[in-house]
């Protein structure tokens, strides 16, 4: 009467910090031409969240803080407005 499926775990992994770097670096130079945090997190076999966690860090890391954009101040003090205007 149960599930017959049966869940599998994978074992908890260690990455380097170079592995990290490197998996960041990829997310920053694709994300921009659309590819997903799925599809690159697949070709590295990463869960999609640790790939955007480790991508936050490296800017972090970095100082940048935010994620690159190429929006000026203007636009996004009008997409913010606009945000809480839908609220």
């Amino acid at each position: 009467m149960g599930s017959s499926k049966k869940v599998v775990r994978r074992e908890c992994r260690a990455f380097s910090a170079a592995c990290k770097a490197e998996a960041a670096r990829m997310v920053a130079e694709r994300r921009p031409a659309g590819a997903s945090l799925t599809r690159i997190g697949r070709e590295l076999d990463v869960r999609p969240d640790q790939l955007r966690a480790w991508a936050r860090g490296q800017r972090e890391a970095h100082g940048t803080g935010a994620r690159p954009t190429s929006e000026t101040p203007e636009e996004r003090q009008l997409l913010q407005q606009a945000s809480w205007q839908a609220w």
